[in-house]
């Protein structure tokens, strides 16, 4: 992409100082472990995809988008770094073609957008309140072209059971007010709750004012008791489990 557009970028300088860069593929394979989302053309109980929604232009087809199913090898997601149309993602697998939320079947991060980010010294305590315990520590931090996207990913991930749903959207809101605070954005009295399957920019594509989006690492893979810990009782996941890494064969064995 064109250097030029970046020059004056406070978020993107500020970033590229202190953090180490991820590579598309890199951040993905660190959300989507080898081995967990299904393999192109093979069908097997408990593997799923994740699916990206390409946005077109109007002149190229009558329909507005295109789905992509990212399988475990992640090939589909290299072809899309090449296009210079947005892409939305979500770090989520589903069955089928649908992102529609009855086919969700296992949630591997959080991911909350902080806009308003106007000035140096909101970074500076953005930061300082991750490292000291103030709101939780974003696994990854994306620049998405106009601001942040905050990545919690799992260390494990968690099925889409309703009641756990449920519980995660009003844990993800709980926070999301919490981030958006007066030190971090400019914009706190106006907090974006998001839903818990909002599509993101893909890392590595394409943003609103022609560069990309770029992702740095920023601290460990998390946990519910980890995120729980940042909110009042009443707001904490309490029906919850993580994916079983037994295979169904196992767990008849184990559990009959």
């Amino acid at each position: 992409f064109n250097g030029v557009q970046l020059m004056g970028n406070f978020i993107l300088d500020y970033l590229t100082t202190y953090f180490d860069e991820q590579q598309p593929l890199e951040f993905y394979r660190s959300i989507f472990p080898l081995g967990e989302l299904a393999e192109k053309g093979v069908l097997e109980q408990g593997k799923y995809n994740c699916i990206a929604v390409e946005l077109l232009p109007k002149e190229e087809q009558q329909q507005n988008v295109r789905k992509h199913i990212i399988t475990d090898d992640l090939e589909r997601l290299e072809l899309l770094l090449q296009s210079d149309n947005f892409v939305l993602l979500s770090p989520i697998s589903y069955i089928g073609r649908s992102r529609a939320a009855e086919n969700a079947r296992f949630i591997y991060a959080l991911a909350i957008d902080l806009d308003g980010i106007t000035e140096q010294q909101y970074l500076i305590d953005l930061f300082y309140q991750m490292d000291n315990g103030i709101i939780p520590k974003a696994t990854s931090i994306v620049y998405s072209g106009t601001g942040l996207h905050l990545y919690y990913v799992f260390e494990e991930p968690l099925p889409c059971f309703k009641n756990i749903v449920k519980q995660l959207a009003d844990l993800k809101k709980e926070l999301t007010k919490s981030i958006w605070n007066k030190y971090t954005t400019a914009e706190y009295e106006k907090p974006q709750i998001e839903s818990l399957f909002q599509g993101f920019r893909m890392v590595g594509g394409i943003t609103k004012k022609g560069d990309r989006t770029r992702a740095f690492a920023n601290g460990d893979k998390i946990t519910i008791e980890y995120l729980n810990s940042f909110v009042e009782d009443k707001f904490k996941v309490k029906e919850y489990r993580y994916k079983s890494k037994l295979t169904l064969t196992e767990a008849k064995e184990k559990y009959p």
